[in-house]
Order: structure tokens, then C-alpha cells, then sequence
């Protein structure tokens, strides 16, 4: 086998606690992280040449800074693979939307370099691979639901067989994560304080296949902090609840936003009406 193609799937947050911030700038977090049918096309293939090329519709991301740059690059060192390797990604995931695309795009190519050059690495090795890239790439490996906390290291699945219909809107804006973790330190030290038993609840949400439940118990720490400085957010959210979402919130750090609908139909309805009114809109399921 000298190529191969595989999708990358996106991931919302249906809910995201941060706690205290560790020696490393790392924070200790909580969440519970969903994977969606949005995806990027990823396509691996062998090269003579011992080099890394990352080509993209999307240029910025044709660096090295790109994690599925990263994901070869400590591939090749940890298994001594001397072959080169060129990857071309065309993007579906928005960037800096909170919908872990980098990342999502790193595990995938693991995932590919593990069966592209047989290494025969498990799912353990995978991920602790994956955790030296950045701390949502270990969920991607597992994938589907998970409780994600630690700093991303703490990978527990979660079985539901609910298939969820999401609104996904994303303003015309980018926020860099390191950025929002900094406004979260100065001005809401305590808010993960507040129902932090959420967690507990969706995931007997989750168990039990529970629509109103889930929607329920949504719930995003940064969002707060978020809207301070990008009010469009709460337009956004007010948008989808006027348009039939059972509930709303931000995903990740942001931009985007969901909304969770009771089903496909209400979803595409609220998805015609807002689809021209900002500059990413699209409807997408549980994966």
C-alpha cells in the first residue's frame, strides 16, 4: 500500500468545565466531547523523498505548525520511518471554531500512518502518541462520545445510540484558545463552581437516550467570557432559539456555535432561514 484516504471527523463540546490552571499552563478541564458527520478529507501517500509536504485548499495550514504536520513528524522519529510522506487535506472543518479540525486532522493521520506503513500500534500507543501533539487529539483517536478531562489525557467512552441533529453557525470571527483560556483566568475564576454535578446528569442523559435531557445540561464555561468581548455569540444563540433549538451553546472556545433540534426537519428549517444570515452555517449529526 503506498496511499491512503480516510475522513476526519469534527467534534462539538455538549458541555466544558474548566477547573485550576497547572505549572505547565495547561488547565484541568471536564468535558464531554461529541463527535459530528462534518468532515475533512484527508489523503496520505508515500514519497522517496524523506520529507513532509502538507498540501491544502485552505494555504495557512500548509506549515509546519500544522498538528497533522506534527503527527508525521514524531511519527517518523518514534518509529524510524525514513520514507517521506505528502498529505493533502481538504477542509470542511472551519478554523479556530472550536470544532478540534487541527486536531481531528492529526489523529486521522496517525490512525493512517499506522495502517500505511503496518506499525501495528494499538489503541494505547496511539494515544499517548496523540497526547504529545495536543490535548484533544487523544479523543479523536477513540472518537464517538467521550467524558474528556485532565488536560485532555482522561478518555472515558459513553454509549447512546442517539442520533443528534445540530445547527452549526460560526460568525465571521477567530479566537485563538490560548487568548480565551487568559480571559477565562482574570474574570471567572469560580464559575466552574456552578453545577458542576451537569456532567453526571448528561451522561445519564446519554445512557438513556434522553433528547430533552441532553439539551438540558449543555453547557460551556468559556462562553460567558466569550460574549463579553463578541456579543454576536448571544445573537446567534437567540437566533437558534427562536428558530426551534431546544438549546444553544458555543463549542470549544469558539466561534461556532450549535443548536440541538428535536429532529432533521426542524433543523433544516432553522438551517434555510439562517444559512445566508452569517458566514458559516451547516446541519450536521451525530457520527
Amino acid at each position: 500500500m503506498d496511499k491512503i484516504s480516510l475522513k476526519s471527523y469534527a467534534k462539538i463540546n455538549l458541555s466544558l468545565y474548566i477547573f485550576n490552571k497547572l505549572k505547565n499552563n495547561y488547565h484541568n478541564v471536564e468535558s464531554i466531547m461529541h463527535q459530528i458527520n462534518l468532515c475533512d478529507t484527508i489523503r496520505i501517500k508515500k514519497s522517496n523523498q524523506n520529507k513532509i509536504i502538507v498540501k491544502s485548499d485552505i494555504k495557512e495550514i500548509q506549515n509546519k505548525d500544522n498538528l497533522a504536520y506534527k503527527a508525521v513528524f514524531l511519527l517518523k522519529k518514534q518509529c524510524k520511518i525514513k520514507e517521506g510522506v505528502e498529505i493533502s487535506i481538504n477542509k470542511k472543518i472551519p478554523l479556530q471554531a472550536g470544532l478540534g479540525g487541527g486536531s481531528s486532522n492529526a489523529a486521522a493521520t496517525l490512525i493512517a500512518l499506522n495502517k500505511l506503513f503496518n506499525l501495528k500500534l494499538n489503541k494505547n500507543q496511539l494515544m499517548k502518541l496523540a497526547s504529545k501533539i495536543g490535548s484533544d487529539v487523544p479523543f479523536f483517536i477513540e472518537g464517538k462520545t467521550c467524558l474528556v478531562s485532565g488536560i485532555g489525557n482522561k478518555i472515558k467512552k459513553i454509549d447512546s445510540d442517539l442520533k443528534l441533529n445540530f445547527l452549526i453557525v460560526k460568525p465571521n470571527i477567530n479566537i485563538s484558545t490560548k487568548w480565551a483560556y487568559n480571559e477565562f483566568d482574570k474574570y471567572n475564576k469560580k464559575i466552574s463552581k456552578i453545577n458542576k454535578n451537569n456532567n453526571k446528569n448528561l451522561i445519564n442523559a446519554l445512557k438513556e437516550n434522553n433528547l430533552k435531557k441532553i439539551a438540558e445540561n449543555l453547557h460551556n464555561d468559556f462562553e460567558a467570557v466569550i460574549i463579553k468581548k463578541y456579543p454576536i455569540i448571544k445573537k446567534i444563540n437567540n437566533d437558534l432559539i427562536k428558530n426551534n433549538a431546544l438549546n444553544v451553546i458555543m463549542t470549544g472556545s469558539g466561534s461556532a456555535v450549535f443548536g440541538i433540534f428535536e429532529n432533521k426537519d426542524n433543523a433544516l428549517s432553522a438551517y434555510k432561514k439562517l444559512k445566508g444570515k452569517y458566514n458559516f452555517a451547516c446541519l450536521s449529526q451525530s457520527f
